[in-house]
């Protein structure tokens, strides 16, 4: 998992956007992401490339996707318990 990853899957569980747009959005990361490299010109390229290239930023990511997953849930679990006039 990457990082923009994550966004794609918690856009993609709670259904945040119709999935033609989720689509176009995964295949625009997807470019991006072929072209991020050492030696990029873009140096937002090569701070991304720089964070993914260790072992525990990859393997510590799939833990933020969890706990994100988790705050936002809770945070709709909230707003379902305070009901319409509370």
């Amino acid at each position: 998992m990457k990082l923009f990853h994550i966004p794609l899957k918690i856009i993609e569980q709670f259904n945040l956007m119709p999935s033609d747009e989720r689509q176009t959005l995964a295949n625009d990361v997807k470019n991006w992401e072929s072209d991020v490299a050492e030696n990029s010109t873009d140096k937002v390229k090569v701070l991304y490339f720089k964070l993914h290239k260790p072992i525990y930023t990859r393997l510590i990511l799939p833990f933020v996707h969890f706990f994100l997953v988790k705050q936002i849930t809770d945070m709709n679990k909230d707003k379902d318990d305070e009901g319409f006039l509370n």
